[in-house]
């Protein structure tokens, strides 16, 4: 009997981790597809600007905002 609630610990463990996998994977796919996005727009605009660098920081502020509802998760 005493092994149950170890075996319940180890897959409450295994779930936390797994979470945190996922949560992780999520984050990065996020960097990633922002990443691409800048880089296409970048490559798209023959003349950056300072509008395009205003841009930029709305769009990683709201990044970082998914992010942490990411977290919440």
């Amino acid at each position: 009997m005493e092994q149950l609630p170890k075996t319940e610990h180890e897959q409450e463990a295994r779930v936390e981790k797994s979470k945190e996998e996922i949560r992780a994977e999520l984050k990065q796919e996020v960097r990633d597809l922002v990443k691409r996005t800048i880089a296409e727009t970048a490559q798209q605009m023959s003349n950056p600007t300072r509008m395009w660098d205003k841009e930029k920081m709305e769009a990683e502020a709201k990044v970082e905002k998914l992010l942490e509802k990411i977290d919440q998760l």
